[in-house]
């Protein structure tokens, strides 16, 4: 009883999950380039303007989401 409509149309389940896992790092290679882009010039920025605890906070936040810390 297969969810999901390639399943039904035959596609290899080895090939599905391969494709899912191609998208899952290119995600993940989007989100390093988002963060050090936001590193680079957000957190610079606001290190520059003495915000940058502020902002050291926010990134430890979302670091700790991610890695579940």
């Amino acid at each position: 009883m297969p969810a999901f409509g390639d399943v039904k149309h035959n596609l290899y389940c080895v090939d599905i999950v391969n494709q899912i896992a191609g998208v899952q790092t290119a995600r993940e290679q989007v989100s390093f380039l988002l963060m050090e882009n936001h590193l680079h010039h957000c957190v610079t920025e606001a290190i520059r303007e003495g915000k940058g605890d502020e902002k050291i906070h926010e990134i430890m936040d979302v670091v700790r989401y991610y890695t579940k810390a």
